[in-house]
C-alpha cells in the first residue's frame, strides 16, 4: 500500500495501529460518503452482528438490497469500534480486492509494509499475532464490503471462504463480508461453504443476515435527523 515501516515488531499494538492506516486507506471512500449525524442504526442488524460477535462462529454474511445501507454499517461499525482497545479491524472494499490471490496473502503485503518481523518470513501475520502477543478478550475484525462488486465475484468468495476454513481454529478471528442477495444466491452456486463456520441468525435456516429497507416506523427519526442538518419543511 505504499507506506513506510512504521513499527519494528509485531505486537498487539502495532497490529491494531497498523490495521488502522490499511483501513482508512482502503474505506476512504466509504468515509468520506458517511454521515454519522444522519445514519440511523438498524437495531436488528447490530444485534445480529453483536450475537455474532459473542459466538464461536468465524464468518457473518450480510446481504440487502443497493442503498439499503450495508455499507453505512460496516463503516457505523469501524467508527464505533476503532478506539476499542480490544478490536482491530481490517476492511476491504470487495471491488477492488485481487480475486486470484488468498486473503492472508492480500493482508500480510499489506502489513509488511507497515510492520518488520524478523525471523518470520513464512508465518502469516494473523499465525503469528497469538504467538508475540495474549489474545484473551481481543477480537481482529476482516470486514470486506461489496463482494458482489469485484470483476470476478465467485472467485473472491472461493478465496474468502477457504481463508474462513483455514482460520477458523481462532476463536478471536471474525470476518463479515456484504453482498446483494441476488449476486450472492449466485456467488455461492459452485462454492462449498464452510456451513460450521458461518453464523446462522436466531431461527434462520440460511447462513445470512438481510438488511431491509427502512420501514415507516422508522421515518420519524430518519426525519428528524434530516431536519437537524437541512432545511426541510415537509
Amino acid at each position: 500500500i505504499g507506506q513506510l515501516i512504521e513499527f519494528e515488531t509485531l505486537n498487539w499494538d502495532s497490529f491494531r495501529e497498523a490495521t488502522k492506516i490499511i483501513t482508512t486507506q482502503k474505506t476512504s471512500l466509504l468515509q468520506d460518503k458517511f454521515k454519522p449525524d444522519l445514519y440511523l442504526q438498524r437495531e436488528i442488524v447490530l444485534v445480529g452482528f453483536e450475537k455474532f460477535i459473542a459466538s464461536n462462529k468465524t464468518a457473518l454474511v450480510l446481504i440487502g438490497n443497493s442503498g439499503v445501507g450495508k455499507s453505512s454499517f460496516l463503516t457505523s461499525i469501524i467508527n464505533e469500534l476503532s478506539n476499542n482497545e480490544n478490536y482491530s479491524i481490517l476492511a476491504y472494499d470487495g471491488a477492488n480486492l485481487d480475486s486470484s490471490h488468498h486473503i492472508e496473502h492480500i493482508i500480510d503485503s499489506d502489513l509488511k509494509g507497515i510492520i518488520r518481523r524478523r525471523g518470520q518470513s513464512g508465518v502469516s501475520y494473523l499465525d503469528d499475532l497469538p504467538l508475540r502477543s495474549s489474545m484473551d478478550g481481543k477480537k481482529v475484525l476482516i470486514l470486506i464490503d461489496a463482494v458482489n462488486e469485484n470483476g470476478i465475484p465467485r472467485d473472491l468468495l472461493f478465496n474468502i471462504n477457504r481463508f474462513i476454513i483455514d482460520y477458523s481454529r481462532y476463536i478471536w478471528l471474525k470476518v463479515l463480508i456484504t453482498s446483494r442477495p441476488q449476486a450472492w444466491r449466485m456467488m455461492k452456486r459452485g462454492v462449498k461453504l464452510s456451513d460450521p463456520s458461518y453464523f446462522y441468525p436466531q431461527n434462520e435456516l440460511d447462513p445470512w443476515l438481510e438488511l431491509l429497507p427502512f420501514t415507516w416506523s422508522e421515518v420519524p427519526e430518519v426525519y428528524e435527523k434530516y431536519s437537524r442538518t437541512y432545511p426541510i419543511d415537509t
